[in-house]
């Protein structure tokens, strides 16, 4: 079951990210995706996800995750009069009591924060939970401040974001939990995104958290990100390969914790195209897992227009 939940963390990843040629919180690419399908094999055995996207014209309408082809999620997008997202709602299949909405906040032409809220059924409405707050340098998101208002932040936002732990021993991972769990409580600032840009893509980012400080960096092919442009921050874990107009290429990562390094195998990745756009992408993850085992992960996503 442990192993099952980081799998669906690792590859719940869709999109959030900022365009030099396009609005922040606008999608709208010239080829837009229909489906997304995850395929994983690990120890021998073979899980298959799935995303469905629903276009209504030019606008997104709705997302929905499929695991072994059972719904577990739907995500619907609401918009403002310039076309960018004002609000999103999340419902998890197995819990439609529990709903989860984001609305977006933009200040002129640029995202400023993102308010999560979740329906509680003791108190009778929506309760805040976390604020994402963005810093630009120009045009681009330089840093993201995550801060959390209450114990449901243990939500699919916040939990997503854990998807980077699957790449770090598992007590490390533990100890990571414990800290989110103290910062909801405690209503605080709970950890911070930097980011570094070549260009379109992003290069760095720089995540630090209660003590702890992870970095990523990335290569880059030429081809275009289906995902570019995706305001979608229920399916966003940590901004890696939804932020950047390009395909990654490789992702090198380290986490430093009291003058520690613990340095991840690095992931590299291969591309089939039709024209300018991926048909599918592969990679291998390696990692140790909770009794010191080293496994080996395959992962191939195929995408659909």
């Amino acid at each position: 079951m442990k192993k099952t939940v980081k799998f669906i963390l690792a590859i719940a990843v869709v999109a959030m990210t900022v365009a030099s040629c396009q609005k922040e919180g606008q999608f709208n690419p010239s080829k837009k995706i229909s489906r997304q399908t995850i395929t994983t094999t690990e120890n021998g055995e073979t899980t298959i996800s799935r995303l469905e996207y629903q276009w209504d014209g030019n606008k997104l309408k709705q997302t929905q995750y499929y695991s072994d082809n059972q719904i577990g999620g739907i995500v619907s997008y609401t918009y403002d009069k310039k076309n960018r997202i004002s609000q999103i709602e999340y419902v998890n299949t197995s819990y439609p009591e529990y709903p989860e909405t984001a609305k977006y906040t933009y200040n002129g032409n640029v995202l400023e924060k993102i308010d999560y809220y979740r329906w509680s059924t003791d108190e009778g409405k929506d309760i805040l939970i976390e604020t994402r707050t963005f810093t630009h340098d120009g045009k681009k998101i330089s840093k993201i401040e995550v801060s959390l208002h209450s114990i449901f932040s243990k939500s699919l936002s916040t939990t997503l974001d854990n998807a980077s732990l699957f790449f770090f021993p598992d007590e490390i991972a533990t100890t990571i939990a414990k800290d989110e769990k103290s910062a909801a409580i405690k209503g605080e600032l709970y950890k911070t995104y930097q980011f570094t840009w070549e260009k379109d893509n992003i290069s760095k980012m720089e995540i630090a958290r209660n003590g702890y400080k992870t970095t990523y960096s990335y290569t880059y092919d030429n081809g275009k990100n289906p995902l570019y442009g995706l305001f979608d921050s229920f399916s966003t874990s940590d901004y890696d390969d939804v932020l950047s107009k390009n395909n990654i290429l490789t992702i090198n990562g380290s986490r430093v914790e009291d003058n520690v390094t613990v340095t991840m195998k690095p992931i590299n990745y291969t591309y089939d195209y039709d024209g300018k756009y991926p048909t599918s992408k592969s990679c291998t993850i390696q990692y140790t897992d909770e009794y010191g085992q080293d496994v080996t992960q395959t992962k191939t996503y195929h995408f659909e227009y």
